[in-house]
Order: C-alpha cells, then structure tokens, then sequence
C-alpha cells in the first residue's frame, strides 16, 4: 500500500459553517502537527499522552524546553495555540505549589516572549498563592518595561477561568481547551461534553459571520471535527464515544455512527460481517484484470483468483482497514474513493512526468551539480536519478502501469473492507485492466512498469524490502500457476468467453479454513 491526496465539502450552508470551524481547527492541528524539527525529542508526546503517565516532576523541565524550542521561538503558533499549550501546563500542574514556583522560576530566568506565554500559564493556574505572586511581579522595577503586559495578562479574562468542564459548551474555542483538558487529566467529563456539543440547539443565520464561534452549527462541526481527531489519536476517546453510541437514539445515534466510521469505520466492519459476504470464483477477464495486481499481491503472499485477495474474516478485514488507514489515510469509503480518483487523475505520474522534463533536458554537468545540490536528500536524488533512468525510454507509458496496478489493489483491500461492493469493485476494476492491456505490450511490460514506479515513489521502501518485490515479480514470471501464464496478455477482455461463467479454482467461503 502506499499514499493518496484529496477532500470535499457538500451544500453550500455546510461549507458557510466550515469556513468557520476551518479557522478553529486549523489552529489547533498546528499544535498536534507542527514541524517535527522544531519539537524538543519527546515533548509533543509528553503533552498528548500525559493523561496517561502524568509526571508532574517533569513539568517545569518540559516547560523550559518548549520556551526554548524552534516552534516557540519560530513564530509558528498563534494566540489560540499559545492559550492550547498554557493551558495544558496549568491543568497538569494543578494547584501545586512546588509546581507554581517551578513555572515562576521559567518566567524570571526567561526572555520577554517566554515570560508572557510564562504568565498564562500562572494565570491559568489561579490559586491563591499564584495570583499573589502576580501581583508582586507586576510591581518588581526589573519588569517595568514589561509592567503594561503583565497588568493586562493578569486582568484578562480567559476562556478558562470558567469551570470548562461544569457547563455546556456555548463557544466553539472552548472546545480546544476541553481537548486538553483531556490530554492533561484524562477525564470523561471533558470528552462528555464534546460529544455533549454535537447536540447544540439552533439553526445557522443568514449571512452569518465566519468567525462566530458561538454559532449553534459552528459549535456541532468544529465538536465533530476535534472528536474524530482525537478519537483517531486516543483510544480513550474513542472507547467513550462508543460507549455514548450504544446509549443513544434518533439523530444523535447518527451523529455518533458519523464519528466511529470515519475513525475506525467498525459499525460498517460488524455489518459488512453480518451480510456474510463470500469468495466468488472470477471469470477469465476477471482473473486477467486481476493479474494486473499480481506484483503487489503476491509480494503480499495474496490470492491472485479471488476479488478479495485473503479471506473475508473479522480479524483480516480489521487488520486491513488498520493497513488502509496507516498507508493510504482511508478510513471511510469516501476516503477510498477520493484516493481512487487521485491514481485516475494523475497519481505519481505527475510528479514523475515533471520530474522526467527536468533532468532529460540537463547535460550531464549539470545533473551531476543538481545531484550535488540535494546530496543530504537520498529520497530526492533517488527520484531524479530513477526519472532520468527511464523518463524518455518509458514515453507516454510514464508510470501508468504502477499507478494503476495500485488502483486494482485499492479496490480489491476496498471489498475485503466492505466499503465496495462487488459490483462497484468490478465495475471500477475492469476499464483500468482495459487501459492498461491497451498501454502496455505484455505482462513482464506491465510488472516492470510497476517495479520502477515503486522505486520512484520511495528510496526508503526501495532500500528496506526492494527485494521481496524483485522476488515477486520473477515468481509471477516464472510460475506456471500465475496469472501472468494461465493468461494471455493480448486476450480478448470482452468476448463472451472472456466474461462468461469460465472459472478458476475456487476459494474457501467465509467461515471455512484455507
């Protein structure tokens, strides 16, 4: 499996109300994303898993490398982010007060920025010792360039001074702080009051203002889209918005349903289970269509006769949505199809086909200096080596016959999840077959097509297993049991023979032992 690219939105009020939640939630995706060179070794997993080992010890150290981090220092989080991240560090440290004097330390020893994101954090922390040590600050001559700031962070009113978990969610920024409320307590409660916020009562306004985070519609989709993104990362959160499915009823069991499936699309695995769905045998187009997988397939040791290349089982269909999820970011089969339609439009073609006019132009002095340029970056040089190799000798082939051999996998690993039927499966399968026998001028054609499209795509998975492939494809070469022999290439895909009833051996149903 390998990656994708794509999304869309629907009527036209629905978009009005995500231009709003986009804001919101953009923000807040800076904080979990980030640049990874820019965070201390640690320090983001510290933050999003502290509920799970709190170590409040830690927190003054852990506080004193973000202040001191690129993506503090870099400018690259906002006001929103800033007030995420203070707020954390004032919830897990509580009303402690070994820990208070801890973060006063990283005020005084720090510089003017450190110190203002330093006062949030005391501010939020909002004992009484805490608001005293504010005060005193504010009147230190040492400060006094600083005086105006401090006086205002001090009698400014933040979101968090409420009690954010003790009522209902009546701004859609609070619930960024019922996130880490969270991450830094692990309490239900917080996650309760997400799911709580999907409920909002009210209807969105004409001409509404895109930043009216106490919006009704605002509130329900920025609470959906901080829910199934936390969902996705804690299986906390996850656990108790099912738990809260099982209770619910009407509009809100959809809502619910909504959440689960684009997180780990299990309410679809469980009924895709319960419609026992069963291995066909395929007709000889099929199986030809099929062996346009084969090199993937059978790296993978899969069934090559089948449209589901393993059998259909709670656990194989659950492991593959894991695989789906991990390589390819599908989870839902609207995923599935956005990548699907990603492979038809262009898929690594593109980048191979600009890549390819790059170098083929270049003298040899100066791919050698372009080389030189990127010598740090073995994925780069790899690509421009790899498109220089073979752009001109591929011609209009270009990487047709990898792009598209991934899309016959997609849809076979989209039938075993149950996201396609099998209809839909065939009916996006066999015009993809159809292109590729009309593009390509054998099956040793089409399998080396694919093993230079995988090594273009990726030096690292080149490096680490380039050779199981390698094997595969020879194996496919070789074996009189492949499809690759039991096929002629140049078969006629829609002739009655072809599509009739012929088959191939067939497979254990669901339920039955390989």
């Amino acid at each position: 499996m390998e990656n994708r690219e794509a999304k869309t939105m629907k009527d036209k009020m629905r978009l009005w109300a995500l231009i709003a939640v986009l804001g919101i939630w953009i923000q807040a995706s800076i904080v979990s994303a980030g640049q990874a060179k820019d965070w201390p070794e640690g320090l983001r997993d510290f933050i999003f898993f502290y509920y799970k080992e709190p170590k409040p010890n830690e927190l003054e150290k852990r506080l004193g490398e973000f202040l001191n981090s690129g993506i503090f220092n870099n400018g690259q989080l906002s006001d929103s982010d800033d007030l995420m991240l203070a707020y954390f560090f004032a919830r897990a440290g509580g009303k402690d007060p070994n820990i208070v004097r801890g973060y006063t330390k990283c005020f005084e020893n720090g510089k003017r920025d450190q110190r203002i994101f330093v006062l949030k954090v005391l501010k939020l922390c909002g004992n009484d010792e805490t608001k005293k040590r504010l005060k005193e600050l504010s009147e230190e001559s040492k400060y006094i360039n600083q005086r105006q700031e401090i006086e205002y962070i001090i009698s400014r009113p933040m979101p968090a001074d409420i009690n954010i978990t003790g009522k209902p969610v009546s701004d859609a920024r609070n619930l960024r702080l019922l996130k880490m409320e969270f991450v830094a307590t692990g309490e239900d409660k917080a996650i309760l009051r997400m799911i709580e916020a999907l409920e909002t009562q009210g209807t969105i306004l004409s001409f509404f203002k895109p930043r009216d985070f106490k919006n009704p519609k605002v509130i329900r989709e920025t609470a959906k889209a901080q829910l199934i993104s936390h969902c996705r990362i804690h299986d906390k959160a996850l656990s108790i918005c099912k738990q809260e499915y099982e209770k619910s009823k009407g509009p809100a069991r959809a809502k619910h349903e909504e959440i689960i499936e684009d997180v780990d699309g299990s309410i679809s695995v469980d009924r895709w289970l319960k419609s026992k769905p069963q291995l066909k045998p395929v007709t000889s187009a099929q199986g030809w269509a099929l062996g346009c997988s084969a090199v993937l397939i059978e790296r993978n040791h899969g069934w090559h006769d089948t449209l589901s290349p393993e059998q259909i089982s709670e656990k194989s269909v659950r492991d593959e949505l894991k695989l789906l999820s991990r390589w390819w970011d599908v989870r839902t089969k609207k995923e599935l199809l956005d990548s699907l339609e990603w492979l038809e439009q262009g898929g690594h073609r593109k980048g191979f086909e600009k890549t390819g006019e790059l170098v083929a132009q270049m003298s040899d002095e100066e791919f050698l200096e372009l080389l030189e340029q990127n010598k740090d970056n073995k994925d780069k040089i790899n690509k421009y080596e790899t498109a220089r190799k073979y752009y001109k000798q591929l011609g209009n082939k270009g990487l047709k016959g990898w792009d598209f051999a991934r899309y016959i996998c997609l849809c076979r690993w989209g039938y075993h999840a149950g996201f396609l039927n099998e209809q839909e499966a065939w009916g996006k399968i066999m015009p993809v077959a159809m292109d590729l026998q009309k593009t390509f001028d054998s099956w040793e054609d089409l399998g080396k097509n694919y093993l230079i499209g995988r090594s273009y795509w990726s030096y690292e998975e080149q490096e680490e297993d380039g050779y199981k492939i390698q094997d595969a494809f020879q194996r496919l070469v070789d074996m009189k049991s492949s499809p690759w022999n039991i096929y002629k290439w140049d078969m006629d895909l829609n002739s009655p023979g072809a599509s009739g009833s012929e088959s191939t051996k067939k497979k254990p149903q669901v339920g039955e032992k390989k």
